[in-house]
């Protein structure tokens, strides 16, 4: 078995988009069967804490999908 981690974009979606374009992005990654959602490397230090939490959301409303800590 493998679990796929990922599929949230670092330098478009996560650091330029707005919240919603980010739980969008997650929420599709969701629904294609992701397990664990986290921005696809690090997290730029210039994120904005509401495109962080817009992921936390899109994970509380999946069961089956985690957050990586």
């Amino acid at each position: 078995r493998i679990s796929l981690m990922g599929n949230v974009n670092n330098p478009k979606t996560l650091l330029y988009g707005t919240p919603e374009d980010v739980e969008r992005e997650a929420e599709y990654a969701a629904k294609a069967g992701v397990e664990i959602l986290a921005p696809e490397c690090a997290i730029p230090t210039k994120v904005k804490d509401e495109n962080l939490k817009a992921i936390v959301r899109v994970a509380k409303r999946y069961p089956g999908v985690k957050l990586r800590e």
